[in-house]
């Protein structure tokens, strides 16, 4: 899935930079300032039968040079996430060894460094997809603009961008629930790196919860980048 994100993200860049200079775009969109959270249009299922490829594929030049970005930071977020779970699956069969009557060594262990680590490193990009304007926010700001660009002339097409904007904005908000868990299990696993003797118990219970959260966390801006994507592709 990673390297899927990241083959997209190259072809929306490349989409961009083939344009510049085009003067036949229409009707334009711009990279605008992300706008304040308040529609309240209700959530609707994304297209069926068509990937995120395919979606990026279609969209306007300038959106396409607006959005790259975006897609590159959802690719190296997948790598991240992979990063977290080589370093979890290390740090778990240490902590089974202790479970299982192994001589705990010192909490300092290189497997629990490794996902301390991993995690804080998941960690900030995940808050980075959700506060930099060149993000989850510009998707945001791309939707609402395209929906005011139609809004008198096509005002059905006008509410389904404004559908998949609060979508994509109820994603920012509670990508910061994950955010804060996934802090939560590095405190944890910070503290394990001060003890004597590793806390199997605790170590696992990190694993579990930073492992979790870190898979919800990429499922829930998959989900937001494929549906603003695809309904801004579907607005052209």
């Amino acid at each position: 899935m990673a390297m899927e994100r990241l083959a997209i993200g190259a072809t929306v860049a490349a989409l961009g930079l083939a344009s510049c200079g085009s003067s036949n775009e229409s009707p334009p969109l711009k990279e605008v300032p992300p706008p304040a959270v308040t529609s309240s249009a209700p959530a609707a299922e994304a297209p069926a039968g068509n990937s995120v490829g395919d979606s990026a594929a279609e969209l306007p030049p300038r959106a396409a040079r607006a959005l790259a970005p975006l897609m590159s930071a959802e690719g190296a977020l997948g790598n991240s996430a992979a990063a977290v779970a080589r370093a979890a699956t290390d740090a778990q069969a240490l902590a089974d060894k202790v479970a299982a009557g192994y001589n705990a060594p010192s909490g300092s262990a290189p497997p629990v460094a490794r996902l301390r680590n991993a995690l804080s490193a998941f960690g900030e990009q995940l808050r980075t997809m959700t506060t930099a304007t060149t993000s989850l926010p510009q998707l945001s700001a791309q939707l609402q603009l395209r929906a005011r660009q139609l809004a008198k002339r096509h005002a059905a097409q006008s509410a389904k961008l404004l559908t998949a904007k609060q979508q994509v904005d109820t994603a920012i908000a509670e990508l910061g629930t994950f955010s804060r868990d996934i802090d939560g299990a590095r405190a944890e696993v910070d503290q394990q790196l001060s003890r004597v003797s590793l806390d199997g118990n605790a170590l696992t219970a990190a694993v579990t919860s930073g492992t979790q959260n870190t898979n919800d966390a990429v499922a829930k801006v998959s989900d937001a980048v494929a549906k603003g994507i695809s309904a801004l592709a579907a607005s052209t």
